[in-house]
């Protein structure tokens, strides 16, 4: 429930607040901004987690990555594309530093995402095999599926179908 959790996080982030814990405080800025983002109300979900990058960049915490992936991707499903590639390339360098291969991955997919949507299917397939070589290097099976599947939809936009099915298939593999 919605408003359960909306409760449940505003209740975190006044202990948060008391307490003067700036980590707290933004972790639970950021899980409104989450909620918020996955009801698709995104203005909301961007105010929130500006909060949390505003915290997390002044307390130096290595959440500011996420955070940064996390507005950019709000920024995506609201239709802001060239909004949501500034923070998503903000966050790859703090991924790549902090050797968090998964999460650099996982932003590599959501910078493929976001080529994808403004219709420059040659660059979301570039961040997207980056994406997978990653993925596969570091055995993370699900965002490989993901990313097989991305890469599926770019050659069947492109009129690939034989590979597109391939890649697809793939995915399924890999899914079940």
């Amino acid at each position: 429930d919605v408003d359960q959790a909306l409760d449940h996080y505003q209740r975190a982030l006044k202990f948060a607040r008391e307490g003067n814990w700036q980590q707290a405080e933004g972790s639970a800025l950021s899980n409104i901004g989450k909620i918020y983002k996955d009801v698709a109300e995104f203005q909301k979900a961007l105010e929130f987690y500006t909060q949390a990058l505003v915290i997390f960049r002044a307390i130096g915490s290595p959440t500011e990555a996420f955070t940064l992936n996390n507005i950019g991707v709000a920024y995506s499903d609201s239709g802001e594309q060239n909004k949501a590639l500034d923070y998503l390339q903000q966050s790859l360098p703090l991924l790549r530093a902090s050797g968090d291969k998964s999460s650099e991955a996982y932003t590599l997919l959501n910078i493929g995402r976001v080529y994808k949507r403004l219709n420059d299917n040659k660059k979301a397939l570039d961040y997207y095999n980056q994406a997978l070589a990653i993925q596969r290097q570091t055995g993370n099976r699900a965002h490989e599926a993901e990313s097989l599947d991305e890469i599926g939809s770019v050659a069947a936009a492109d009129g690939q179908y034989e590979k597109a099915l391939q890649y697809h298939q793939q995915a399924v593999e890999i899914q079940h």
